[in-house]
C-alpha cells in the first residue's frame, strides 16, 4: 500500500506543476529552463502499465530532450489542436467612402495622322529672282570654208648670204671649245651645217685592238684627272658608250658617296669571262678607270688608269 500511495504523491506532484505551467503561461515558459514543454509547443511525457492485466496506466511529463524512465513508453501531444475547417465567408460591409483623387498620369502616346485637308486655292505669283551666273562657254563650232585666195603681197627684201659664205667660219660648242662650220648633204638630199674641230678628242682610258679607245666630242672640254669639277657625268657616260664591245649599266656608287658616281659598262672578254669597266666623275678619284677583269665592279682610284 505505500508503494503506490508514494507513486501517486509523486504524480500529483508532477500533476500541479502542469497545472502551474498551463496557468503561468508564457511568461513562466520563458522562466524555466528545462520542462516538458519544448520551444515547437510540443508536451512531453512517459506512461506505463500499474496493473497486471494493463488496463490501467500512470502517466507523467518529462523534460523535454530527456529519456523516460525504465518500463515507460514516450508520448507528446500539441497544446493546440489541428486548425479547423474554413468558416463561411461574413457579409459584404458598407461601402467606404472614395478616396482623394490619384496624381495625373503620364500623356499617352501621339495618335495616328489625320487625312489631308483639301488642297487650298493657288497663291499670288512671286517676284521674279536675280539673274543666275553665266553658263560655261559652249564647244567650239567647226571651221568654216577656206576663202578665196587674197593678192599676192610686196616684194620682201634681200635675203642673206648664200651658205658658201658660212662654210669655214669660225662657231663655238657648248662646253666652250671652237671649231668652223661644215657643210654635209644627206643622201635625200638634204643639207646641214655643223660645227666640227678635230682636235676635240676625249681618251676612254681602254686599250682597244687597234691601241688606245676614244670619242670624238667638243661639247665636253676635256677634263683634269683628280678634279671633279672638271668631268660632268655625260662625259663619264660618254666614255662608258665608247667602249669596245660593252653593254651600258646604270650609273651605281662609289666610295660611300649617297649619289652615283661611275659609270658602268660590262664587256665580254675571251672566253666569255666577263670585264667590268666603272669611269669615276665625282671627288678626288674622278678621271680615273679601272677594269675588274671578272664580273664584279670595282671603284676606280688614283693607282688606276686616267680618261679625259
Amino acid at each position: 500500500m505505500e508503494r503506490p500511495s508514494l507513486h501517486l504523491t509523486r504524480t500529483a506532484v508532477i500533476a500541479g506543476a502542469v497545472t502551474l505551467f498551463l496557468a503561468a503561461g508564457t511568461a513562466v515558459a520563458v522562466a524555466v529552463v528545462a520542462g516538458p514543454v519544448d520551444s515547437s509547443g510540443v508536451i512531453h511525457g512517459c506512461y506505463g502499465t500499474t496493473n497486471a492485466d494493463g488496463t490501467t496506466h500512470n502517466f507523467v511529463l518529462q523534460n523535454a530532450g530527456t529519456t523516460c524512465p525504465p518500463n515507460t513508453t514516450p508520448i507528446s501531444w500539441y497544446q493546440s489542436g489541428p486548425p479547423g475547417p474554413t468558416g463561411p465567408a461574413g457579409l459584404t460591409g458598407a461601402t467606404g467612402p472614395s478616396g482623394p483623387a490619384g496624381a495625373t498620369g503620364p500623356s499617352g502616346p501621339s495618335g495616328p495622322a489625320g487625312p489631308s485637308g483639301a488642297a487650298g486655292s493657288p497663291g499670288a505669283n512671286g517676284a521674279d529672282g536675280s539673274p543666275g551666273p553665266s553658263g560655261l562657254a559652249g564647244p567650239s563650232g567647226p571651221s568654216g570654208p577656206a576663202g578665196p585666195s587674197g593678192p599676192s603681197g610686196p616684194a620682201g627684201p634681200p635675203g642673206a648670204a648664200g651658205s658658201g659664205s658660212l662654210v669655214g667660219s669660225a662657231c663655238t660648242f657648248p662646253g666652250g671649245a671652237t671649231g668652223t662650220i661644215q657643210l654635209s648633204v644627206a643622201a635625200n638630199g638634204s643639207i646641214s651645217f655643223t660645227c666640227q674641230n678635230p682636235t676635240c678628242k676625249h681618251f676612254t682610258g681602254e686599250l682597244g685592238p687597234m691601241g688606245p679607245v676614244s670619242y670624238t666630242d667638243c661639247n665636253d672640254p676635256l677634263g683634269t684627272p683628280g678634279d671633279g669639277s672638271t668631268y660632268p657625268q655625260t662625259m663619264a657616260e660618254d666614255a662608258a658608250q665608247a667602249a669596245v664591245g660593252g653593254q651600258v649599266e646604270p650609273p651605281a656608287k662609289c666610295d660611300g658617296d649617297p649619289f652615283p658616281n661611275v659609270a658602268v659598262v660590262d664587256v665580254p672578254g675571251i672566253n666569255q669571262v666577263a670585264s667590268v669597266v666603272t669611269w669615276t666623275w665625282v671627288g678626288p678619284n674622278a678621271g680615273y678607270t679601272v677594269a675588274s677583269g671578272n664580273s664584279s665592279a670595282v671603284c676606280p682610284t688614283s693607282a688606276d688608269m686616267t680618261w679625259n
